[in-house]
């Protein structure tokens, strides 16, 4: 694994609607964009979430998903 995308996150309401989504995107990365490891923790309302990959072109195809566009803002 070549890079490391670092991911902050103030979670206004943490519940299971959230819990879902951030497992949706987390399977997302890895079954279809290519991510090779995720790593989370959560404490309070905060988020800090690692990702590992192997090319920077993974890396932007998976920034220019619809679904993480529409969750990452």
């Amino acid at each position: 694994m070549k890079y490391l995308v670092i991911f902050k996150a103030k979670i206004n309401i943490l519940d299971d609607e959230y819990s879902r989504t951030a497992q949706l995107l987390r399977e997302k990365a890895l079954t279809q964009f290519n991510c090779q490891k995720f790593e989370a923790i959560t404490k309070n309302d905060f988020e800090i979430a690692l990702s590992y990959w192997n090319s920077l072109e993974d890396i932007q195809t998976w920034h220019k998903c619809e679904i993480h566009r529409t969750y990452a803002n």
